[in-house]
């Protein structure tokens, strides 16, 4: 039976970031956040419950990466791919390839399979690639063995999802024994891709709770973070939003109501106690399989549930950016390049991260 290490793997819960031994860093303010595009190192997840045609603005707004999902329609999605990401099924991308002379703009497609080690993903990115050459770029995934990623590199990807079973939605791991802990598969895409020479980026995909979550996954070696739940949380995301409780005066709302996330008033109330909640719910739930079309629903590998409304995208955008900042100043690191995959980092146990992380 083959055994991928004998080594234990570890987590994000099992590292903490140490601070280089000097900086010359004075103030985080020396420090920048973002990429060369000017955005910041984050993808929204293609989730229903954080992004559609509606909203997307707003995340480009505050400068995170779009991925239109697959419940938008098809040929929104064609558009929206000319200038960022939209992710597409192995069907309509074997569509896409067909009548390629239709699409001739496509600039940004993702491959959104949740086995992202399918042979047939493989030999279509291939063919995509002899299509659109080097003007199409194509994210694919999701994977959880680092060998992959260089398959996935080497057959013409620009990115790489990486993480399976550990998203806030996603209950692959709990039900199919399937997973790779995220701080080893990020190390171990890190070696690959250094090993190899790629310049194919890795996107870590899910599971992301805290703050500091997202951090580690940057020092250990991930160029960009794909987030779900933490942006679902936001005023702005997608999804049905609902009243939980109001102790204004009047009786402007009721408990239960469904209101208009994007209206004024209610952005305004919302910084005035309003309390909201969402939806949230994962890909490969059945509700999502419906509402992309499909009629021959599978078990499902995915969490429905709602959360409350916390914040906006601007008050975590800015938080996130401070966060980050902070820590690349302890890091000595003024640029993500400096950052990304060069933070020193120790194990822990898990009481040592019990005792800080509250």
């Amino acid at each position: 039976m083959p055994c991928i290490s004998t080594q234990p793997l570890f987590d994000f819960n099992d590292i903490t970031i140490v601070p280089h031994t000097t900086t010359d860093i004075i103030s985080r303010s020396e420090c920048h956040s973002y990429d060369s595009t000017g955005f910041l190192p984050l993808y929204t997840a293609p989730m229903t419950s954080v992004i559609d045609e509606t909203n997307a603005q707003y995340f480009e707004q505050a400068h995170i990466h779009t991925v239109l999902p697959r419940t938008v329609p098809f040929e929104t999605r064609i558009l929206y791919s000319e200038q960022h990401y939209s992710a597409f099924g192995l069907q309509e991308i074997e569509s896409i390839i067909a009548e390629h002379t239709s699409y001739p703009n496509i600039r940004y497609v993702l491959i959104d399979i949740a086995n992202g080690h399918m042979q047939k993903m493989v030999d279509l990115i291939k063919k995509l690639k002899t299509i659109y050459g080097s003007t199409l770029h194509i994210m694919a995934g999701n994977i959880a063995n680092p060998e992959t990623y260089t398959v996935l590199a080497q057959a013409g990807c620009s990115a790489v999802r990486i993480g399976i079973g550990g998203g806030n939605a996603c209950s692959t791991s709990a039900n199919a024994a399937v997973h790779y802990p995220y701080g080893s598969l990020i190390v171990g895409c890190r070696e690959q891709k250094e090993r190899h020479g790629l310049t194919t980026d890795i996107i870590a995909d899910g599971g992301m709770k805290w703050f500091s979550d997202i951090i580690k996954a940057l020092a250990l070696g991930a160029d960009a973070v794909m987030i779900g739940s933490l942006l679902n949380k936001a005023l702005e995301s997608a999804g049905k939003t609902t009243v939980l409780q109001w102790d204004g005066t009047d009786e402007r709302y009721t408990v239960g109501d469904i209101v208009d996330q994007f209206d004024t008033v209610v952005a305004n109330d919302f910084k005035q106690g309003l309390k909201l909640v969402k939806e949230y719910y994962g890909m490969s739930t059945k509700r999502a399989q419906k509402e992309m079309g499909k009629t021959d629903l599978k078990t499902s590998e995915g969490i429905i549930k709602t959360q409350s409304v916390e914040y906006t995208l601007a008050q975590w955008t800015e938080n996130f950016h401070d966060y980050l900042t902070s820590t690349m100043s302890y890091s000595n690191a003024r640029t993500l390049p400096e950052f990304i995959g060069k933070a020193n980092y120790c194990l822990i146990t898990t009481h040592a991260f019990n005792r800080f992380h509250k």
